[in-house]
């Protein structure tokens, strides 16, 4: 949870920068805070249902995100989320090897 955590935090320094670099395919301005939106979901989500077990917070999160997803840039990190949970299956924990991909 750590790591998501400072994800979380440094997405929320950032987003009015990323929010400035939204020009595709509307300027609207919001990718950065539609990731937080979405980031804060799932956090919040794994956050009211702790666990121990790497399935459960990895399957937390992804149903806070899909849950909690904003617009586009939100809908995109929500299935970048759902789609690390199946690769931590099994794993005792989370570490850099598990979440770094080559």
């Amino acid at each position: 949870m750590h790591a998501i955590e400072y994800s979380l935090r440094w997405l929320e320094i950032n987003a009015e920068a990323i929010d400035r670099l939204n020009v595709y395919p509307v300027p609207d301005g919001d990718t950065g805070t539609n990731m937080v939106l979405t980031l804060r979901a799932a956090v919040r989500e794994a956050t009211e249902n702790p666990s121990d077990n790497v399935d459960v917070v990895a399957a937390n999160l992804a149903r806070g995100a899909l849950l909690g997803a904003r617009g586009n840039s939100g809908v995109i990190l929500s299935q970048i989320i759902s789609r690390l949970a199946p690769g931590l299956h099994g794993q005792p924990a989370i570490g850099r090897a598990e979440v770094i991909f080559d």
